[in-house]
């Protein structure tokens, strides 16, 4: 299938002070994955980095850039950066509510770019419900969202 072809899918990066980057990163390290779709994180790339660096995995992390070509397939990730959360901010293990909003943020944003037709389907990490409850998020998970 060309790369054209396939779907791009938009992959949360779940709550930061969690294991969403780092399920995100070995999952992304796997290369019959690019034969089907083209993954696009949504996330920070700094937390990301520290998720691949821990496990020691050979990818290459590149900001996404819309309307450009991107370079889809093994050993590369490609992120939509945001500056949900200042990577300094979070506590690994910590249930925090600056990683609840982002981890909220995360999935509306993906949802905002599905809708929009810019990418096609979403693929959700981990989020930590009390963090969500510490933002006043009403809804209790990712689904409900």
């Amino acid at each position: 299938m060309n790369n054209e072809n396939k779907p791009l899918i938009a992959v949360t990066m779940g709550d930061p002070s969690g294991v969403g980057p780092e399920i995100v990163a070995l999952a992304l390290n796997a290369d019959d994955l690019y034969e089907k779709a083209r993954p696009v994180v949504i996330g920070s790339i700094p937390i990301l980095t520290q998720a691949v660096e821990l496990y020691d995995l050979d990818l290459d992390i590149n900001e996404f850039k819309e309307d450009q070509q991107n370079d889809f397939g093994p050993g590369k990730i490609n992120v939509i950066d945001s500056n949900f959360i200042e990577p300094e901010a979070v506590n690994i293990g910590d249930v925090q509510k600056q990683s609840g909003r982002a981890s909220y943020l995360y999935i509306k944003r993906a949802t905002e770019l599905i809708l929009e037709a810019k990418l096609d389907a979403m693929a959700t990490a981990p989020i930590h419900k009390e963090a969500l409850k510490l933002v006043g998020i009403p809804e209790a998970g990712c689904t409900e969202i």
